[in-house]
């Protein structure tokens, strides 16, 4: 079976810098819980 581009995991620690970048590319800075953009 072909596993395709992605992979599902578990967040780790290295992994916030990537998802702030995607909660600011999906919602600007609009999404109400404002953490989501701190990877810290």
């Amino acid at each position: 079976m072909d596993q395709g581009p992605y992979m599902v995991d578990i967040f780790r620690h290295g992994d916030a810098e990537g998802v702030a970048q995607l909660f600011r590319a999906v919602y600007g800075e609009g999404y109400p819980a404002k953490h989501v953009y701190h990877p810290d």
